[in-house]
């Protein structure tokens, strides 16, 4: 039997233009042999930045936690039933992450995530428009070994209301849905 306990105060992360700074860690493990079973995983950066259609774009304060999952070396799998991340620009997104037998599975869920914050400061609406409404989301996906990919998303907005600073664009109480299926191969 094998314990670790694991914490990280002052962590930098930068790859390819995206970056986390001044990041903190904290989670303990246990297990036997290469299998470990991961108890509260709580991640926390002040700051992070990445890159968007060429523009460089800054996340304030993001938080994830994970309350347990496992990591099985030996067989190559990895399994986090859900992790929690929030943000000031996204808030209560669920992921959930599966690797095993040559296959890579997600999910990704929220509702009332803040969508609009986060289309805004992607620069996919203009800063200066009024947008809002109820927004909920649910994707799922996979990438096998062989490059196959498989992603179903839907999203929906309800009470969805814009209007443009000279009132000259301007709509209420809308719901909107979007259904996407989508598949490929990463050789192709």
């Amino acid at each position: 039997e094998t314990a670790l306990t694991f914490a990280v105060e002052k962590a930098e992360f930068s790859w390819k233009g995206m970056g986390v700074k001044s990041a903190k860690a904290v989670f303990s493990a246990s297990g036997k042999g290469l299998g470990f079973d991961v108890q509260n995983l709580n991640f926390q950066a002040p700051q992070a930045e990445f890159i968007f259609g060429g523009k460089r774009v800054q996340v304030p304060d993001i938080n994830a936690q994970i309350q347990g999952g496992t990591i099985h070396f030996a067989q190559t799998q990895l399994t986090f039933p859900r992790i929690d991340i929030h943000s000031p620009l996204i808030k209560d997104l669920h992921l959930s992450l599966d690797a095993h037998d040559g296959q890579v599975t997600f999910g990704l869920e929220g509702k009332e995530v803040g969508i609009f914050s986060l289309a805004q400061a992607l620069s996919l609406v203009p800063p200066d428009w009024q947008v809002g409404g109820f927004d909920s989301f649910l994707m799922k996906g996979s990438l096998k070994e062989d490059g196959h990919w498989f992603v179903e998303s839907k999203w929906d907005l309800d009470q969805f209301a814009f209007q443009s600073p000279d009132l000259k664009y301007a709509g209420e109480k809308l719901s909107l849905g979007l259904h996407l299926r989508a598949s490929g191969s990463l050789n192709e």
